[in-house]
This record gives C-alpha cells, structure tokens and sequence, in this order.
C-alpha cells in the first residue's frame, strides 16, 4: 500500500475516534443545557431592571436582603431597647423617647468615611435639621477597648464633641457592643431611623456615594434624608434599605454581651 493512501488512512481513524468524540460531547452538552429549569437561568440585564416588586413594594432580592437572619432589626419590625452612657454623663434609652423619631449612626472617630461626613458639615447638617424638627439623634461608638475609635469615658466624648462641632446630638459608649449586637451595625457611619412607634423605617447607608471624598458629597443622594422626608409627608419609604458602605466597627462579634443574647423581641422599644 502506497504512503499517501496509508496516511489517507489514519487521518479517517483520527476523526472517528476525535472528532466523533468531540461532536458527541456537544450534543451531550446541548442535552444537559436543555435540562436547565427556565427558573434557574440567570435573567438577562434588562428582565432584571423589570423585576416585579412584591406587595411589600420590595423587590424579593431586597427582600432576601432584608432577612432577620442577616440582621438584629428589620425594616417595618419594633426594634429593640438599649441602655447606655452618654457623652452628658447620663445613661439614655430608646424607651425614653416613644412617640419622636430616632436616628442612630454608627460612629468611628479615626474612620475616613466618618471623617468625610464631618468636615463637610454633612452629619452636623443632618443632626441640626432632625433635632430641630424634634427628633433625637444619637451618634454611637462601639469601637471596643484598644481599638481604633475607642471612647473610654465622656470625658473624652465630650472633647470629640468640640473638636468634630456636634451641637445637636449625643455620643453612645457602647463599647461592650450591647448596641452593636441588637442592631448587628456593619460600618461607620451605619444610619437607622426608627419611626415615633419605635418601628425601623430604613437602615444602611448614609448616601449612595460609597467613597471617603470629601467631593462626592455634593453629588450625593441621601438616604436618610430622603426616607425621613418621605415618612413625614405621608409617604412610604421609597428605599427602606441601602447597602451600608465605611469601615468595620471594631468589635469582636462572637463575644457577645449577655444582655445581647437575649432575643429582640423581649425588650422591644415600646
């Protein structure tokens, strides 16, 4: 037999046992792709932008978002009762102020996204327009002992006060985290704001500019702000959870306070 139709020969072989493998792999993959529940099948871009809203007005991914096992609140639920010192040297409760609305942000005095905020005037902004209008705003520090942010007494609360020009709230000491753990606070700043029924309204980020840029302020679009607008003229809040952006709050969270065991709804607000 003559070399070219030897060759002629094994290249045949070559495709029946390559190439017939290799088509026979794409129609077993065609197969298994077929099989794939239509429900499983990530949505284009576009069916996402139409997502239908629940009766809730949440989107179910905002719902999922929103799961009381990921967080020690949920919006629309009474949240929990604290009690801690002040930078006034007194003790204050959530309990003690039924029938105001409450702002609480997580606060981290060395944190750069805490530090945007205040040397623009932004959170002194906020802190003077809520109080004015009667609400009580309480900026927390739960940075535990030797950790960034740390408040040891209010001595030392007191002098942040001045420096930071805080004229229209109070700073927490929560730094044993018993806040921190009922509220399960992410970030600094971390914005709640509790209806006068002591109900969550909204809690995540403070603004949709996740960026420690004293220039993004400006551009900002408040979320607190807005949602507190909104509940005030009537309204239901538009965007009831933000995803919250800044530093991690300095604690330890598998060391949990005993007063922090205990289950939300057994020392609720009201």
């Amino acid at each position: 037999m003559s070399h070219s139709k030897i060759n002629v020969l094994l290249l045949a072989t070559c495709f029946c046992l390559y190439g017939g493998t290799a088509l026979a792999n794409n129609e077993n993959s065609q197969e298994i792709k077929s099989d794939i529940p239509k429900e499983n099948v990530a949505p284009k871009s576009s069916e996402k932008m139409t997502e239908k809203k629940a009766s809730t007005g949440l989107t179910p991914s905002l719902k999922k978002k929103l799961a009381p096992e990921q967080y020690g609140v949920s919006v629309g639920k009474v949240v929990p009762d604290f009690t801690l010192d002040g930078s006034d040297g007194k003790e204050h409760s959530l309990s003690s102020h039924k029938g105001k609305y409450i702002v609480l942000e997580w606060f981290n005095n060395g944190c750069p996204f805490v530090d945007k905020h205040y040397k623009t005037g932004n959170m002194q902004r906020l802190q003077e327009k809520f109080s004015k209008e009667g609400a009580v705003w309480y900026t927390i520090a739960s940075s535990q002992e030797g950790s960034q942010g740390y408040i040891a007494n209010d001595t030392e609360a007191k002098k942040i006060m001045d420096d930071r020009g805080i004229k229209h709230s109070t700073i927490l000491l929560d730094a044993a985290g018993d806040a921190y753990n009922k509220f399960e606070a992410k970030t600094t700043p971390h914005m709640f704001l509790i209806s006068p029924e002591g109900k969550l309204l909204y809690h995540g980020a403070i603004d949709d500019k996740r960026s420690f840029s004293a220039n993004s302020v400006k551009e900002a679009s408040n979320y607190l702000e807005k949602a507190y607008e909104e509940v005030k003229a009537g309204k239901a809040v538009s965007t009831p959870y933000a995803r919250q952006y800044g530093c991690s709050i300095k604690q330890d969270r598998n060391k949990k306070p005993l007063a922090s065991l205990i289950q939300s709804t057994s020392s609720p607000l009201l």
